[in-house]
């Protein structure tokens, strides 16, 4: 049985002097023991420190992290260590069940979590605050190009929910869709992999998101097309279920 491990909220604190980014951070939080109230702009108690619009803040209310992550996460950042411990990516809900893996849950799953309902929207795309927190280059990098970063939900349903209750899947839209895919498509090696193919054969990107390729093309390179034909049609799929890029 997948369950709620932790419920963290945090409020924005002065910057610290001489930081040059120009705002207050909410990246440290707290563990909350009670019930809390999650509504769609968000968590009760739990304010962002960048400004964002209102309509970008309804796509990620609530950042899940899955505990197994930090393991894996110290493995490749040794130096990082001591500071890759449950909190230290500014998560509001901590998991820790295989089935909330970021290769597990796909973009668009509803689950229920006490009386409220979430939908995942998608892997989160981290800011620089990752590798400033934890004082080492490359890991907000490595997190986003992975979907190691964590992922956002929308909330459907408000509610109360607390640590202990139990997560469960209600529905799942996109099977195939994971947050670990997405992330790759977006960010990493299928990213990288298309972007230097489709740069060296100088083909072109409409503005629909679809290839228009001549039959010559099509096959001398269909393995590769076929591929990323439908990396982008799974992901067009999705696409309005994805938030804009995450803020601290």
């Amino acid at each position: 049985m997948a369950c709620l491990l932790e419920v963290r909220v945090g409020i924005p604190i002065p910057k610290v002097e001489g930081d040059p980014y120009p705002y207050d951070t909410a990246y440290q939080k707290s563990i909350i023991n009670e019930p809390v109230l999650i509504k769609k702009e968000g968590i009760q108690g739990n304010l962002a420190g960048h400004p964002s619009n209102i309509k970008q803040l309804l796509h990620r209310p609530v950042l899940f992290f899955h505990t197994s992550t930090y393991t894996k996460l110290k493995e490749v950042f040794p130096s990082a260590a001591s500071s890759l411990v449950r909190g230290s990516f500014a998560e509001n809900f901590v998991v820790d069940d295989d089935i909330l893996l970021p290769d597990q849950v796909c973009v668009g799953d509803i689950y229920q979590v006490g009386n409220v309902l979430l939908e995942v929207s998608g892997p989160r795309s981290p800011c620089f605050k990752i590798d400033q927190h934890h004082n080492v280059q490359g890991l907000t990098s490595y997190t986003r190009e992975t979907g190691t970063s964590g992922y956002f939900a929308r909330v459907l349903k408000e509610g109360l929910c607390q640590a202990g209750d139990e997560i469960i899947l209600i529905k799942r839209i996109h099977e195939t869709v994971t947050i670990a895919y997405v992330a790759c498509v977006l960010y990493g090696s299928l990213y990288k992999e298309y972007k230097e193919y489709i740069d060296s054969h100088k083909l072109q990107l409409d503005s629909s998101s679809a290839y228009r390729f001549t039959a010559s093309e099509v096959e001398k390179h269909r393995d590769v097309l076929i591929t990323r034909m439908v990396a982008l049609d799974s992901l067009q799929k999705v696409s309005e279920l994805m938030p804009h890029r995450q803020m601290c």
